[in-house]
């Protein structure tokens, strides 16, 4: 199952992986997850260009739990790690399987919950984090 993770707006800073950002108004799909939790929100992106699909991001995550490396220093959780201190929300999710995503509120919440669900195969990822509104979409 595909991987997918929106931005509200893109974290990444300069040279450091705005190249695996596309807007997610350039699939139908995502733009339409994209109204569901970001509202007239116009620069949502989407991680990792290749047709949205993150799972490579989530992959490493799991990697890094069975050799017993830090999660926080993946890829993944440095980008939601920049997203908290930028105020910028965001959706993961598998499939087609984006409403209702469970809301965390804080970075150490993401890390806790990106670990446990990362830790099976296949590793899918479902979580939102919404800060201008907490508890809406989906």
């Amino acid at each position: 199952m595909s991987q997918f993770i929106l931005f509200e707006q893109n974290p990444a800073a300069e040279g450091t992986g705005r190249d695996e950002m596309a807007s997610a108004r350039n699939s139908d799909f995502l733009a339409g997850v994209a109204d569901l939790y970001f509202p007239g929100a116009e620069q949502v992106v989407s991680c990792a260009a290749v047709a949205g699909d993150a799972s490579d991001l989530i992959n490493d995550v799991y990697l890094r739990i069975r050799s017993n490396s830090d999660v926080e220093g993946s890829r993944i959780a440095r980008l939601v790690k920049r997203a908290f201190e930028m105020n910028i929300g965001f959706v993961f999710w598998a499939g087609s399987d984006y409403r209702d995503l469970p809301a965390i509120g804080s970075c150490a919440d993401f890390l806790q919950a990106l670990a446990e669900q990362a830790e099976q195969q296949p590793a899918d990822v479902f979580m939102k984090y919404i800060p201008h509104c907490a508890g809406s979409g989906g």
